[in-house]
Parts: C-alpha cells; structure tokens; sequence
C-alpha cells in the first residue's frame, strides 16, 4: 500500500491512486497518528462524505471535517483532530470498549444495551462503536443512555 502522502503540515494523502479497498484503512491509520491540532488533507476524485459518517461513528467527535475544494472532479478535505475535553475522552475510551467488558465491569449496562438491540452473547467481543455502527445507532445517543444508568460510565 503505497501513498502520495506528503509530510508538510497539513499531510497530504491522495487517495485516487490508493485501490479503494485499501483507502479507509490507511486514512484511519494516518488519522490516528495525529497529535491534536494537526490535520490530514485528503485529496479525491468524488465526495468522501461515507469517510466523514465512519469516522464519525468510530472515532467520535475526535476529528473536524472541513472541504477546502467541493469537485466537480476534485475534492480536497482537511481533517483535523481535535482537543478533547476529559469527559468525552471518557465517552471515547468507553466506545472502545467491547460489550463484554462494558458488562463485565458495569452489570446495571444490560437492560440499556438490549433496549437497542445489542446481542450481548455473539457481538459481545465487538467494541461498543462497532456495534453501533453495525445496528446503525448513534453512539452518542447509545453513550448517553448508558450514562444515565451509571453516571461512573462516564464522569
């Protein structure tokens, strides 16, 4: 997997010459190298917007998004990490949890999770944003609710 990724700051990685298959994971793999406050340009040849819905349901408010060009044959989006307050950095550590774990350690959990639908047995080994990627949930509302069950979940 190779990548026109020049290392100035802002990085700028150009996906069109990326195989698709192989472009999100390597994005994800950059992104989580940020330092918050740095950003990566992504240069394409449509609108990455399915990039900005999964960033946004595994990573959790950890990235700004912002187009610097909108096609019609190219689109340049710098993305950018965050300063995270501790409390969503809580919610974060909390999404990437597995099911299992997130019972294991909070019991009072369960009735939360099965009011979304969340298999407790098979997709208990998934982390809790995967899940709710899976089932098309919004982890802020899923992290919200447990929360209410437990303020310790989340301070």
């Amino acid at each position: 997997m190779t990548a026109d990724l020049q290392m100035s700051e802002p990085a700028v990685l150009d996906v069109r010459r990326i195989i698709p298959r192989e472009r999100h994971p390597l994005i994800f793999q950059l992104l989580d190298r940020l330092a918050p406050g740095q950003t990566l340009v992504i240069v394409n040849d449509h609108d990455p917007i399915p990039l900005y819905y999964q960033i946004q349901a595994t990573r959790l408010q950890q990235y700004g998004w912002r187009y610097l060009e909108s096609g019609p044959e190219i689109w340049r989006v710098e993305i950018s990490r965050n300063t995270i307050p501790d409390q969503d950095q809580e919610r974060i550590a909390l999404a990437h949890q597995t099911v299992n774990a997130i019972v294991e350690r909070y019991p009072q959990a369960i009735p939360v999770l099965k009011s979304f639908g969340i298999d407790l047995c098979c997709g208990g080994s998934l982390t809790l944003a995967r899940v709710a990627e899976e089932h098309g949930l919004d982890l802020n509302t899923l992290l919200a609710s447990l929360q209410t069950v437990d303020e310790s979940l989340i301070r």
